[in-house]
């Protein structure tokens, strides 16, 4: 012969009905609304809780972390931005910094490129192979011309870092906006 169950008496959450169950579940469903219940026990008391709502707080308090962690993502994005942002600049004749442009009016370049055609030209027309003048003006506009790529590719280089970091900014404001929904 079995043991007798023990039954317990409980109201649905949902709609009050009376149910009654063996001592040992701790899930069921409401004969009455179909409300899918968990059955808690504290030490005062056992009552039913509509498992939607537990379901639907969970959701909100994933909703809420992911929110917070996007939010966080985005700071982290941006600091980090801010820092290597600082190591495309450049600084000016001032002290103070730029941004690095592909067609660069650095007075340097300028002035190197300037002088460098002046010298080679002048020792071009003096006509002379050995003349100090070519032998100084060639290195000076090497150094014209260095200055000019290494600026283009700088500029290049921050083109697309900020390329990157503004569509990974894109993409978390856009699911942070969805969240916010």
């Amino acid at each position: 012969m079995l043991p007798p169950i023990k039954a317990i008496s409980v109201a649905c959450q949902n709609c009050g009905s009376p149910l009654q169950l063996a001592e040992g579940l701790r899930f069921v469903t409401c004969n009455y609304c179909a409300s899918e219940l968990e059955i808690v026990r504290d030490e005062s008391s056992t009552h039913s809780v509509v498992l939607k709502r537990i379901e639907a707080k969970v959701d909100h308090t994933a909703r809420r972390l992911r929110l917070m962690e996007l939010r966080l993502a985005l700071e982290r994005l941006d600091a980090a931005w801010k820092e290597a942002r600082k190591s495309y600049m450049q600084e000016d004749e001032r002290g103070g910094v730029r941004r690095p442009d592909a067609i660069s009016s650095d007075l340097a370049t300028a002035f190197y490129f300037g002088i460098g055609l002046f010298m080679l030209g002048t020792g071009l027309l003096n006509r002379t192979v050995h003349d100090p003048l070519i032998v100084l003006g060639i290195p000076l506009l090497g150094v014209a011309v260095f200055n000019l790529v290494s600026a283009g590719r700088k500029t290049g280089l921050l083109d697309d870092a900020e390329k990157r970091y503004e569509h990974r900014r894109w993409q978390l404001i856009n699911a942070i906006r969805e969240l916010e929904v």
